[in-house]
Formats: C-alpha cells, sequence, structure tokens
C-alpha cells in the first residue's frame, strides 16, 4: 500500500541563503501534491537582498523584511 499523508496547511521553507535551495526544496514538494491542502500558505525565508523567480502554482501574499532577512508568504494557487 502507498504512503498515507495528511495534508498541511503551514510550510515553512528556511534553507541555506544563496543557494537557490528554494526551488529545489519546492520543486521535490510539488512531488507529493498530496500533503497541501487546498488553503496551503507557504512561508519561504531568504536573506533580504535575495530574489526567487516566479515560484510555479504559488501566489505570492506579502513580503516581510527585517534586517538581514526576507520573510515571502505564499499560498497555492493551482
Amino acid at each position: 500500500a502507498g504512503e498515507a499523508f495528511l495534508p498541511v496547511d503551514t510550510i515553512f521553507c528556511d534553507p541555506p541563503y544563496g543557494k537557490g535551495l528554494v526551488e529545489k526544496s519546492l520543486r521535490n514538494l510539488a512531488k507529493v501534491p498530496q500533503i497541501f491542502s487546498p488553503a496551503a500558505v507557504l512561508v519561504v525565508e531568504v536573506a533580504a537582498e535575495e530574489a526567487l523567480k516566479k515560484l510555479e502554482n504559488w501566489e505570492m501574499l506579502k513580503e516581510r523584511s527585517r534586517g538581514a532577512t526576507k520573510l515571502l508568504f505564499y499560498r497555492r494557487s493551482e
């Protein structure tokens, strides 16, 4: 039998800064879409000066910066 997942509402992604790992992490998560609830929110922490490419299937809600850190908030947009 396959693995069962409970859908999650919040995903926090905080890989090492400046290494392009946010996109890689999300590509891997996209391989198991059943883990996301329909209302899932993604919070990504990156360096304040770091820019992300548009994330496929995620819509940016807001951005907050504080010191050397930036938090980006997304919701599913399939």
